[in-house]
């Protein structure tokens, strides 16, 4: 099929579904990784990154929303770490119940090493989240160029690679623990990417504009 013919259409999200509500008071700064737990959904750098964030902000909790091969490495380190008290196991959460976790978090991570266009990060920005995302390709065209998510360089490339490690150097751990400890002691800048998210996803990636590219695509 010539390439002129090829019509790349992303999945897209219910964005009246996907809303935020004012969040109740706490005094517990939620950290949300909703991932299924394999090595490229990195959520073993977080791990690594919690004792950083702790010091910094003591009221950090670490939510982590999925099950997968990696869990018990992951329950090990957070014990290693010291950190159980901060974490907090959650299981699989039903597609139905996603909502519900986002409204509870502050701040969502994405810390992959490898991503295409991920359904729970636009379900996040949805919500109008503040996201620490990897430096990946495909979580620039995403949050753009710090426009709407902050991103860090946890690898020397920005393509995909499911061959994840299951470490990372020093500096890139640190990196990852300072992005989220400025999203969580930056309550403005949490509000305005938060608001830039949602409006970039409703205007990209809400249902009716996926519906109206798939009959533009066909009428060709």
């Amino acid at each position: 099929v010539p390439d002129r013919r090829i019509v790349i259409i992303s999945n897209g999200v219910d964005t009246a579904r996907y809303i935020s509500e004012p969040k109740p008071a706490s005094q517990e700064f939620v950290i949300l990784t909703m991932r299924r737990l394999a090595p490229k959904n990195g959520v073993q750098y977080l791990v690594e990154a919690s004792p950083a964030v702790v010091a910094a902000l003591p009221q950090a909790r670490f939510w982590v929303a999925g099950e997968g091969k990696l869990e018990a490495y992951i329950r090990q380190r957070v014990a290693e770490l010291g950190m159980e008290t901060y974490f907090r196991f959650i299981g699989m959460v039903p597609h139905t119940r996603t909502a519900e976790y986002y409204q509870k978090a502050d701040l969502v991570v994405f810390p992959s090493s490898a991503e295409s266009t991920s359904l729970a990060c636009l379900e996040a920005m949805s919500m109008q989240k503040a996201i620490v995302a990897s430096n990946l390709e495909a979580y620039q065209t995403m949050l753009g160029d710090q426009e709407r998510g902050l991103l860090v360089k946890l690898f020397d490339r920005v393509e995909s690679d499911y061959n994840a490690p299951m470490t990372l150097p020093p500096e890139r751990i640190q990196a990852l623990a300072e992005a989220v400890i400025k999203l969580a002691t930056d309550a403005v800048l949490r509000s305005e990417l938060g608001d830039m998210a949602r409006r970039f996803v409703m205007e990209e990636f809400d249902w009716k504009r996926i519906a109206e590219r798939t009959m533009l695509a066909y009428r060709r």
